[in-house]
């Protein structure tokens, strides 16, 4: 965190000021600091709104969505993470519409809503295999549907709980087991 103090202390580039107060939430937000990730995403949104950066905005609200769920507030986190969706379709950036469809679909998921969720994966994984992004496709592998599989071959935990069983819930990602915080999307 101090480093990244000292950066943002150390830059005028709106863009740069915006990516670094949504890393310093990441960081907050996986050290347990809810309400400093929020402060910080707040001000990286006023920022990325007044600058008109589209991509940073997106980015922005699904983070501060997920952080949202975890002050327990899931229908604002929700809220937030369907407008970071509409940021990304209304900016026509498909990279971002991909992450977009994928974080809601973790945040979906999260709250039980499991066929809505599937079929936000899928999405993400759609337009991440027309971009051929391979980093958002291990992105999506990192959350509770296995990289290459669609809404016909739901994973064995997803089939169960659909039907009602009480398969677990998948792992915690691998920034949040200790490998350092993620600076791509944020997963709720």
């Amino acid at each position: 965190m101090v480093e990244a103090k000292a950066r943002l202390r150390g830059t005028d580039d709106p863009a740069e000021t915006t990516e670094i107060l949504r890393e310093m939430a990441l960081v907050e937000q996986a050290l347990g600091n809810l309400g400093e990730a929020t402060a910080h995403l707040n001000e990286a949104i006023d920022l990325a709104t007044d600058t008109l950066d589209r991509a940073a905005l997106c980015r922005t609200l699904l983070a501060l969505g997920c952080v949202q769920i975890r002050r327990g507030h899931p229908d604002q986190g929700l809220a937030t993470n369907l407008e970071g969706l509409r940021v990304a379709e209304r900016s026509g950036n498909l990279t971002e519409m991909a992450h977009a469809h994928i974080v809601l679909g973790t945040t979906l998921a999260e709250l039980g809503r499991l066929e809505e969720a599937l079929h936000e994966y899928s999405e993400g994984d759609k337009i991440a295999r027309i971009l051929g992004n391979l980093r958002i496709l291990g992105e999506a592998s990192d959350r509770p549907f296995p990289r290459g599989k669609s809404d016909k071959h739901p994973p064995t935990w997803l089939t169960s709980r659909l039907r009602g069983g009480r398969a677990p819930f998948p792992r915690a990602p691998r920034w949040a087991q200790g490998a350092g915080p993620s600076t791509s999307t944020p997963r709720c």
